[in-house]
């Protein structure tokens, strides 16, 4: 399991994985529907560089830290990135991001995505510093992987998505998305935070 960040990075560990209530209405999660698959997609789309990318094959909201040498928290908020999060809902959010859910039957509707387990993963990057020399053989035509938190519906129909990346050692990221589902169906970026960089 990803490593999940401390007291000092607690926005990053709060994109929830249940029913959270918050102010005056309620927020939440989609079921693995059409449409929690649709947000899944975006939010993979928004961090992949390719037309392939391998996907940690199950929700989560840690930081990989296996992969990288180094990471730090962006020196910008949140609110000051435009993306206005209470306090209250970042508190809900964090207790209620206590399960994972497979991702399997919505990555199998995604074109270019290879799922993973973290299990997977650990293997190839835990042994020594040569985790993504073993990567690239393994997935010759990936440049990265993805991980990705269970949405977050927001009283507007709006949510909230959790979505990191890693690359290379020092080549990742962390953000919360806010998306909106346009007249067509698709979901789009409202606003985003950079939570962390590696």
């Amino acid at each position: 399991m990803f490593p999940m960040l401390g007291q000092s990075f607690v926005v990053l560990t709060l994109v929830a994985l249940g029913t959270v209530p918050f102010g005056p209405g309620l927020a939440t999660p989609p079921s693995q529907s059409t449409v929690a698959c649709t947000i899944y997609a975006a939010g993979i789309a928004f961090a992949s560089d390719s037309s392939s990318v391998v996907v940690v094959d199950s929700t989560t909201t840690g930081v990989p830290m296996f992969a990288f040498n180094a990471y730090s928290s962006s020196p910008r908020t949140p609110a000051q990135q435009g993306l206005p999060l209470p306090d209250s809902m970042l508190q809900a959010l964090q207790t209620a991001n206590e399960h994972r859910e497979s991702l399997r039957g919505c990555l199998a509707t995604i074109a270019g995505v290879e799922p993973v387990s973290d299990d997977t993963l650990m293997a190839i990057f835990g042994r020594d510093h040569k985790g993504w020399t073993r990567f690239r053989t393994r997935y010759q035509s990936i440049k990265r992987f993805v991980l990705v938190s269970r949405p977050l519906t927001l009283p507007d129909s709006s949510v909230l998505l959790y979505v990191a990346y890693a690359s290379d050692w020092l080549a990742g990221a962390g953000v919360i998305l806010h998306l909106q589902r346009d007249a067509g169906g698709h979901w789009t970026r409202k606003a985003q935070a950079l939570l962390w960089i590696s």
